[in-house]
């Protein structure tokens, strides 16, 4: 497992560019919260934080992954996270995407066995002003796609990337995921990727420059 004591040298200074990588080890157990060490000052300095826990044999998640956002003071923070390559299961927890507040988002969790629906309110507390892009390709999620994943992520985007490819979901693509680029007119790049699901219908018709791969 990863030691606590490992992050307690960043309890009390003012670390505003952190990187953190354990990846490619055998480390199981949960993937530990960095912040609980961290005083809240150190928290709100944060402007960027990349965090790998890849390729590993974690199979579980801590609560607070990323650091609250109401702690979160900074206006332009960039967090990065890679879960992907462990055999993590069950559903994709609310927790991962809970009160995130930020300016990039960068969230990757392939190649693990999350499995089930997707909860049409994961993202409701994510709030990204400028980035947002997270990865679930190659799990085992399945399902309908909810129609109102997208509605609330963030109140100004310029990019926006989501896959969920080598899955098992099923139904429809909503019209709602392409069309809800329309409530963000300085968006400049939307990526969508649903390909390898037994998704069926006709694919929406993006109402911008953008790709969408079924």
């Amino acid at each position: 497992t990863v030691p606590s004591e490992l992050f307690s040298n960043f309890r009390n200074g003012s670390q505003d560019f952190f990187t953190l990588s354990v990846a490619g080890n055998r480390l199981s157990g949960e993937i530990p919260s960095l912040w609980n060490s961290w005083s809240s000052s150190s928290i709100a300095a944060i402007q960027y934080a990349s965090l790998r826990f890849d390729d590993n044999a974690f199979t579980s998640i801590a609560n607070n992954l990323l650091p609250s956002g109401a702690l979160v003071t900074t206006p332009e923070v960039v967090f990065k996270l890679n879960i992907s390559s462990n055999p993590l299961a069950g559903t994709i927890p609310d927790a991962l995407f809970a009160d995130l507040h930020g300016y990039e988002f960068y969230i990757i969790a392939t190649n693990n066995s999350f499995a089930g629906s997707i909860s049409p309110t994961l993202f409701d507390d994510v709030n990204a002003t400028r980035t947002f892009s997270v990865d679930l390709s190659y799990n085992e999620l399945g399902g309908a796609l909810p129609a109102t994943l997208f509605n609330v992520v963030g109140a100004e985007i310029f990019q926006f990337a989501f896959s969920a490819s080598h899955n098992l979901f099923v139904g429809t693509i909503p019209s709602q995921w392409t069309t809800f680029p329309t409530t963000y007119p300085g968006m400049t790049g939307f990526k969508l990727d649903l390909s390898y699901n037994a998704l069926t219908g006709q694919v929406p018709t993006l109402p911008l420059q953008g790709t969408v791969k079924v």
